[in-house]
């Protein structure tokens, strides 16, 4: 593919029963995310662009290559799409080898099953396999038929938190190592903005918003959408104190934020964290003495209220923007409206380092 060309480029409509997706994008950015609530449409996209499902109408040109419009519908064997599934999808009667040279086109096998750590599975069968292992073959799969697209849909949400970050640090080596261009669904936030270079918002089967990840997923209104899942910030390190056990990091203007030791870095380092929505407490008045080594003048600039859940947005002092969760009965009791000004307390082992 020519650089500057679209990865992406298509305007179509799909439609079954009562639900239709209409999409309209046109993307350059190499990894695409693709994000929105359940049942929005983001697998039935995939779909579309692999020619698993085919649109009443429209086009889809990927990498420049039309591949569904009035006149044609480029079969899914010839797309060179690489497709990754939630659950990977392997051929249960199918070794591991064979399972990743099935449909191989290039020869880079030890240098994918090097990257991805799975020469040692080789000779076990998919029944075996963890749900990280059986994550990293099907995306070695994948990548030895060299496709000139790769489609991950979901691929780590079946994983529990700790797994599915390691399983995303591979996934990051993927998009560093090749230069396949890439569609990511995913209803997590984090793995967004630590993997995309673009976002498309879908909801209710339509593109409500598309941009750098930074910006849709921070856009007044986003939480009504499903957007909010943590707090994923990149703010450089002022100082560390190993006798105590923490590294200062700079939330604007000086502000810091303690969060646990990080020994190896230097200050200006830029540091990945994440800190859950639940996990930030709020407060008006005085706050005497509590165990949060963070607390941190702030401003209410957004409330979400849907049913039982509460999202509530502030400023913090020097700039930074944080989501906290809370119950109704907490919100219509401490009386939070935008505009109210509040304490944000985060205890220090509440910051993951990414």
């Amino acid at each position: 593919m020519e650089r500057g060309a679209s990865v992406i480029d298509a305007e179509f409509v799909w439609q079954a029963g009562d639900f239709a997706l209409r999409v309209r994008l046109q993307s350059t950015a190499r990894w695409t995310a693709v994000f929105g609530p359940s049942g929005c449409g983001k697998t039935t996209l995939l779909d579309c662009l692999s020619g698993l499902r085919t649109p009443a109408k429209g086009h889809i040109r990927l990498g420049g290559q039309t591949v569904f419009d009035a006149s044609r519908n480029v079969p899914t064997r010839d797309r060179k799409i690489g497709y990754v599934t939630q659950n990977g999808d392997l051929f249960p009667h199918l070794d591991v080898r064979r399972n990743l040279t099935f449909g191989m086109r290039e020869d880079t096998f030890d240098e994918v099953t090097r990257l991805l750590e799975i020469a040692p599975l080789v000779d076990r069968m998919p029944a075996h396999l963890s749900g990280g292992e059986r994550q990293r073959v099907a995306l070695g799969r994948a990548l030895l038929s060299r496709p000139s697209l790769l489609l991950l849909d979901e691929p780590l949400s079946a994983l529990d938190a700790p797994l599915r970050r390691r399983v995303m640090a591979y996934v990051a080596e993927v998009k560093a190592r090749y230069e396949t261009p890439c569609v990511y669904v995913t209803h997590n936030q984090e793995e967004v903005l630590t993997l995309a270079d673009h976002v498309v918002f879908l909801d209710r089967g339509a593109v409500v918003g598309e941009g750098p990840p930074s910006q849709v997923l921070t856009a007044p209104g986003a939480a009504r959408l499903g957007a909010i899942v943590d707090n994923v910030l990149r703010l450089p390190v002022l100082d560390s104190d190993a006798a105590e056990g923490i590294t200062r990091v700079d939330l604007g203007e000086g502000q810091p934020l303690v969060v646990p030791y990080q020994g190896r870095r230097q200050p200006g380092d830029v540091l990945h964290l994440c800190i859950r929505a639940q996990d930030v407490i709020f407060a008006r008045g005085a706050t005497g003495e509590v165990s949060a080594r963070n607390v941190v003048e702030s401003r209410v600039v957004e409330l979400v209220e849907e049913g039982h859940e509460v999202y509530v947005r502030v400023r913090c002092q020097g700039g930074a923007m944080l989501w906290g969760h809370i119950t109704p009965a907490a919100l219509h009791r401490m009386g939070l409206t935008v505009a109210t000004d509040v304490s944000v307390l985060v205890k220090t082992q509440a910051v993951v380092v990414l």
